[in-house]
C-alpha cells in the first residue's frame, strides 16, 4: 500500500499528539494486514478486526492514537487454513509465527515484517524475529446461543482466559468467582505462561 506524506504528518488527535514514528508503525502494520486480506481473499478466509483495533475503527475511524498494535481474529476453521497457507504466501520479508515459538506457548499467532524491530522480549535469542507485527486470533469462544453454552464451553473458555489473561482469572478466583476447572489447573496453565502474555 502506498502512503502519501500527508499521512505522516504529526498531528493531535483526541487530545494526544500522534507522532511520524508512531504513524510509521501503522503504515507496516496496515501493509501486514493488507497482505493478510490478500491472502484471506484467495483463500476465501474471514477475518473480522477484534479488540483496540475494532474500537479504533469505530471510534477514531482508524487507529486510536495512543495504540500501536493490530488485532484480527477468525473463525477456527478459517485460522487453521490460514495457518498452513501463511508461510508460503506471504512476502520473502513477512514471517508466520506460530502458537509455539522459542518456547513462548500463546493461544494466537503473528505475522511480522522481518525489515523492521519491535521488542517483545527483552531475553529472546537475537534470531527471534522481533519485527512489527499483526496478531491474529483464533476465535473459539462464540456460540450459537445459551441452549449452546454447555460445561465444555465454559471449560474451554475458562482454559483460554487462564492462557491469555491469567491475572484476571487470579484476581476472580481471589474475589470468590466459581469455575468450573479446578483452581490448581487455571494456576498452572497460568504459571506457565511465564510472563510472556500479550
Amino acid at each position: 500500500m502506498i502512503f502519501d506524506d500527508k499521512f505522516f504528518e504529526e498531528e493531535i488527535m483526541w487530545d494526544h499528539k500522534v507522532t511520524t514514528l508512531v504513524k510509521k508503525v501503522w503504515a507496516v502494520e496496515i501493509n501486514i494486514l493488507d497482505e493478510i486480506d490478500r491472502i484471506c481473499k484467495k483463500y476465501n478466509l474471514r477475518y473480522f478486526a477484534a479488540y483496540g483495533t475494532l474500537l479504533g475503527a469505530i471510534r477514531h475511524k482508524g487507529f486510536i492514537p495512543w495504540d500501536d498494535d493490530l488485532d484480527i481474529v477468525m473463525f477456527r476453521p478459517d485460522y487453521e487454513m490460514f495457518r498452513k497457507v501463511a508461510a508460503k504466501e506471504l512476502p520473502e520479508y513477512m514471517v508466520f509465527q506460530g502458537e509455539f515459538e522459542n518456547s513462548l506457548s500463546r493461544s494466537f499467532c503473528k505475522v511480522r515484517d522481518s525489515r523492521t524491530t519491535a521488542i517483545e522480549f527483552m531475553n529472546f535469542p537475537k534470531e527471534y524475529n522481533q519485527g512489527l507485527f499483526v496478531d491474529i486470533f483464533p476465535l473459539d469462544d462464540a456460540c450459537d446461543g445459551p441452549d449452546k453454552i454447555t460445561p465444555e464451553f465454559i471449560m474451554k473458555t475458562e482454559m483460554w482466559a487462564a492462557l491469555t489473561t491469567p491475572h484476571i482469572v487470579k484476581q476472580r478466583m481471589d474475589n470468590g468467582v466459581k469455575f468450573i476447572l479446578p483452581k490448581d489447573i487455571l494456576e498452572c496453565v497460568g504459571e506457565n505462561k511465564d510472563g510472556q502474555g500479550e
